[in-house]
């Protein structure tokens, strides 16, 4: 006890940090001696109580006196009652070091402490807190828990500020960053903790009450880099949700909610480079939305064959060439389910996904263009504050919001559409590993029809144009029309042709498209005439290469460099920069389209315009390098710049180039292993430059 007469100012605390990484594992070695215990299994151990001491410290102790594995122990701290029993063990060997009784009642092992910092709290700080329990404990973006408190925005942001300064004064954590971009991290024990110091019912509130508000934050529009921000900083946060929810789903409660989390989750994957990881949440987003619709495949077969019978064909022929007639017919069996059980939902349902969700910048923006932006919603956006029910209420009356009788109609089916693109894309980003496996890429592309036909029968029967359709026709379909194999060229043709067609249309952008309620695009927009043109690039370059006179192919060369510039020109007009120069907003993806000008103007053979692709190809490079992860767009900008410097040869252009490829070969062998024929043509380029030199 502190004497009357001393004095200790208040910020006179030194701080001890728990141990580093190689010391907590040489702690735990003072007992646990390989090859028992593998030094992997000990950092895992060491990263479970963050380093701290005393955790590690009874850890230890148990493991050697039950002679079990750090791996069989670590595994038993996840499971509740194990874990329980765990720290009525670790509270038993601290008792020998307390001699005097009074001591007994402050919490002899780490989780009674952290179970009693974290009782600290106040109720509303507390409630925010154990959110993160169901969380990776790194940095979490704390905005989204503000959602936690049922107050005006202005007592959000207070109870979000004592919420930081109780956890850090607690050292149950430690906060970074400013405002809406602050960051918390948590020692993963006291998320344990927390975990064990609730009852199952209410965990299961609590995971109830994350998801909702994970669905308002997290999605799958990541088209500019600083509104998408934080879609990418939730990304590993909804991947734990998803986890410790699966647990809880016995009876069918978060259904829903798995289905769009999974989904969004899955999508981030393709978005990170990372597609392999991707499929078994899409599907899984997939199989839940059928089974809370009470979709079975085999009763949809039989309906479909009645209506093939019907028909008497399988496949028709239109103005836009092979149309697979049973994917339509499925579509159509598949909407009237997914109808009827979207009109069964509960209206919280559409409350908390659609009359609540957070807007996004560029939605806003075109809210604007329309003169339609409700009141407060800039700063409701700017605070990244969800939909209040008055300014959805007057976005329905402008006209850029879906009202409820008609989204329950619309929901599960615009959902369903929205998993089958998603899943469908995978295609495109896995094809080596469907190059054998024809029965299931033959089910992804059905997926990607299921997508389209879907959207086809909303816009029938309710009336609503959604999102989807758009893009499972721009981004989907006219690719697969592009890229099919084993045809003629006379084949070829026409498909390009078709393709040019369809995206020309695409740009007078006609039409409105809502995506889960709110208006998603209207008319022309920068990013869709970005998008459109770099395909018409693409369209028109092939064109070049089944040209079978010299004026054909200047006429077809005339029209990619035509629709090259526009394509650049709507990306630069897409990046802001600060006072400073600097950029603060720009296209997520911003560096494919430097590449396809760089691909463009490097297959023309001239050396100039060779310079100017190794130039574009640089600048895609140095943007992609400025990112905190590692993206198809990099391995893109990679191959031209060995490519390219390679053709030119100049100065210390092959010493570059093999720099390059080197980059190339390590990312491709760390990152993405079974893209063996990408590995090869790299190797092919690398064999290029060692004859050159």
């Amino acid at each position: 006890q502190q004497p009357a007469n001393v004095s200790i100012p208040d910020d006179s605390y030194t701080y001890i940090n728990g141990f580093a990484e190689e010391e907590a594992v040489d702690f735990l070695r003072l007992q646990l001696q390989q090859p028992q215990y593998p030094t992997d299994e000990l950092q895992r151990l060491a990263g479970k109580f963050s380093g701290l001491p005393l955790g590690l410290a009874a850890a230890r102790s148990y493991i050697r006196n039950s002679h079990t594995s750090a791996e069989n122990y670590l595994t038993l701290l996840e499971q509740r009652k194990t874990a329980s029993k765990i720290e009525e063990d670790a509270d038993k060997w601290m008792s020998q070091f307390y001699d005097k009784p009074e001591l007994l009642e402050t919490g002899r092992n780490l989780f009674a402490a952290l179970r009693l910092a974290v009782s600290k709290l106040e109720p509303q700080a507390k409630s925010m807190f154990q959110l993160t329990a169901y969380m990776d404990r790194m940095r979490i973006p704390i905005v989204v828990l503000k959602d936690d408190v049922k107050e005006s925005p202005a007592m959000r942001n207070l109870a979000l500020n004592s919420l930081v300064m109780q956890v850090e004064d607690l050292s149950l954590g430690t906060v970074s960053g400013i405002d809406n971009d602050r960051v918390l991290t948590v020692h993963e024990v006291t998320q344990l903790v927390m975990r064990l110091s609730i009852t199952e019912h209410q965990e299961k509130e609590c995971l109830k009450k994350l998801l909702d508000i994970l669905l308002k934050y997290f999605s799958k529009d990541n088209r500019y880099t600083k509104s998408g921000k934080l879609t990418e900083l939730l990304k590993p946060h909804v991947g734990k949700a998803l986890e410790y929810t699966k647990e809880h789903n016995d009876d069918g409660s978060f259904y829903l909610a798995l289905a769009r989390l999974s989904e969004v989750y899955g999508f981030m994957h393709t978005q990170d480079g990372m597609p392999g990881n991707a499929e078994e949440h899409l599907r899984a987003a997939k199989k839940y939305i059928e089974d809370l619709a009470g979709i079975n495949w085999r009763d949809v077969h039989l309906e479909v064959d009645q209506k093939l019978r019907e028909y008497g064909s399988f496949i028709s022929l239109d103005e836009q060439g092979r149309v697979e007639e049973k994917s339509m017919k499925e579509a159509e069996v598949l909407y009237w389910k997914l109808s009827a059980a979207s009109k069964r939902l509960p209206d919280e349902v559409f409350t908390s996904m659609i009359h609540s969700k957070v807007i996004q910048e560029h939605d806003l923006a075109l809210f604007h263009a329309l003169g339609k932006t409700p009141t407060d919603l800039a700063a409701s956006v700017r605070n990244k504050e969800p939909l209040t029910p008055e300014q959805y209420k007057k976005m329905v009356a402008d006209g850029i919001a879906i009202p409820t009788d008609r989204m329950k109609e619309v929901y599960l089916p615009e959902l369903y559409a929205s998993i089958s693109y998603s899943l469908g894309r995978c295609f495109f980003y896995l094809k080596e590993k469907y190059a054998e496996d024809l029965a299931g890429r033959d089910r992804l592309i059905r997926s990607i029809q299921h997508a389209y036909y879907v959207s086809v029968q909303i816009k029938k029967h309710a009336g609503v144009s959604v999102l989807h359709k758009y893009l499972a026709e721009a981004n989907a379909l006219l690719y697969l029309r592009l890229e099919e194999t084993g045809k003629s060229p006379e084949e070829q043709r026409r498909d390009i042709k078709h393709a040019i067609s369809r995206y020309s249309e695409f740009v007078e952008g006609r039409g409105e498209y809502f995506e889960f309620g709110v208006l998603k695009k209207s008319g022309q927009d920068k990013y869709s005439l970005m998008n459109c043109h770099r395909q018409l690039v693409k369209c028109f370059n092939k064109l070049i290469k089944l040209s079978d006179t010299q004026e054909e192919r200047l006429a077809c060369y005339e029209h990619a460099h035509t629709e090259c510039r526009k394509m650049i020109e709507y990306a630069e007009q897409q990046v802001l920069r600060d006072d400073y120069g600097k950029i603060v907003e720009r296209p997520e993806r911003l560096a494919d389209y430097y590449n396809t000008a760089g691909t463009f103007l490097a297959g023309d053979g001239d050396r100039k315009k060779l310079d100017e692709a190794i130039d574009w190809f640089h600048k895609a490079y140095e943007l992609e390098k400025e990112k905190e992860k590692e993206d198809y767009p990099l391995s893109g900008a990679l191959f031209g710049l060995a490519q390219g410097l390679a053709r030119r040869n100049e100065g210390d252009d092959l010493e570059n180039a093999e720099r390059y490829v080197r980059e190339l070969l390590e990312l491709y062998n760390r990152k993405w292993p079974g893209k063996k024929g990408d590995i090869e043509r790299a190797k092919k380029i690398e064999d290029d430059i060692n004859q050159l030199k």
